[in-house]
């Protein structure tokens, strides 16, 4: 079963990471010079930590699968949806090279989960 990956987060978010992977080989640089117990290690540790997290913290991505459409990221909305029948997968390519992802699907069959919905004339829900 194929599935394409699409990454959804502006690269220049990872510039943030700048200041911590400066800092973090200044402390490098310098963790010999200073002559206390912990020598610069406290700072090491958490420069290290730090772009780690902003590594994990930004990763957002969207994994379209033949029957599934999902968000994927520790820190994302993790939406999920089942392409079924009588659904429509609309990608749409937007100005700035971005990519609109939708998933309609007919009010009728959606009932059981939108059930506000029942007395309304028939339309596709987003």
């Amino acid at each position: 079963m194929k599935k394409l990956f699409l990454f959804s987060t502006n690269p220049l978010y990872y510039l943030t990471e700048l200041p911590p992977i400066i800092l973090l080989i200044v402390g490098i640089m310098y963790n010999d010079d200073v002559k206390t117990v912990f020598k610069l290690y406290p700072l090491i540790i958490v420069m290290s930590l730090l772009i780690i997290f902003i590594d994990v913290y930004f990763f957002r991505g969207i994994l379209i699968g033949a029957d599934e459409v999902r968000c994927i990221g520790y820190f994302s909305s993790k939406d999920s949806a089942t392409i079924e029948k009588n659904k429509a997968l609309v990608l749409t390519i937007q100005p700035k090279s971005r990519v609109k992802i939708e998933l309609f699907s007919d009010a009728q069959s959606s009932y059981d989960t939108y059930t506000w919905i029942r007395n309304d004339d028939p339309h596709e829900i987003n």
